[in-house]
């Protein structure tokens, strides 16, 4: 995919059209949000940061 894109930008892309931009940079903006969330880190601990407390019906923070 990214080599069919990489190709139409090579073929036509005009730096004077603005949409032309707004697509490359969406683009750039859609891979970099896939790599964040495909290399994002877990927490140190690996325990969740809230729970669910039955008793009151509220979430409340782990202290754990």
């Amino acid at each position: 995919m990214v080599g069919a894109i990489a190709m139409y930008f090579d073929e036509s892309f005009d730096p004077e059209n603005l949409e032309h931009w707004l697509l490359l940079l969406s683009f750039i903006g859609v891979i970099c949000y896939g790599l964040w969330l495909g290399f994002k880190m877990p927490d140190q601990t690996g325990k969740p940061s809230h729970r669910y407390n039955r008793q009151t019906g509220r979430i409340e923070r782990n202290e754990d």
